[in-house]
């Protein structure tokens, strides 16, 4: 069996699950999950043999879209290759384990556009405060300008 980690997360802890596991090699990603060409996911594909089992740790470590985790998967498949994610209770060889990757995958790219949606909507909302904070600022210098000619036009009027 071979496990695959990145670096951004508890490592002692995630190797630990993964020797408990059984895993005899274990390959280190120091690259985002964002990015499908990492150098130690490649090194661990390559490596592949018909019958191997690639164990991770936890699905959105592999990948982070649900396209790439399918592509990931569907190349595993295509080389004889199970899939086990060992904290979402994923096993590929069988037919629930192959539905709950898609259902855990779907999900995790669903949260995942829904933060990106929120942050658009936050810094749209920001961008509007600041809008209004401008038009605010326009509209009270407006007035000491009013203000300002209808002194000098008093003045101007009393002499």
């Amino acid at each position: 069996m071979q496990g695959f980690s990145t670096l951004d997360q508890k490592l002692d802890a995630k190797n630990d699950a993964l020797k408990k596991y059984g895993c005899d090699k274990i390959f280190v990603e120091k690259a985002s999950g964002k990015n499908l060409e990492r150098p130690q996911l490649t090194k661990l594909l390559e490596g592949l043999r018909e019958k191997d089992i690639v164990v991770i740790y936890k699905l959105d470590r592999l990948g982070r879209s649900l396209k790439d985790l399918i592509e990931i998967v569907n190349l595993l498949a295509s080389k004889i290759v199970d899939f086990i994610s060992i904290s979402d209770g994923i096993d590929t060889s069988t037919a629930i384990g192959m539905l709950m990757f898609h259902s855990v995958g779907a999900f995790a790219e669903f949260e995942r556009n829904l933060i990106s949606e929120r942050t658009i909507l936050d810094l749209q909302a920001l961008e509007l405060q600041v809008e209004l904070v401008e038009n605010q600022k326009v509209c009270q210098l407006n007035h000491k300008k009013k203000r300002y000619v209808q002194k000098h036009y008093i003045m101007r009027s009393s002499y």
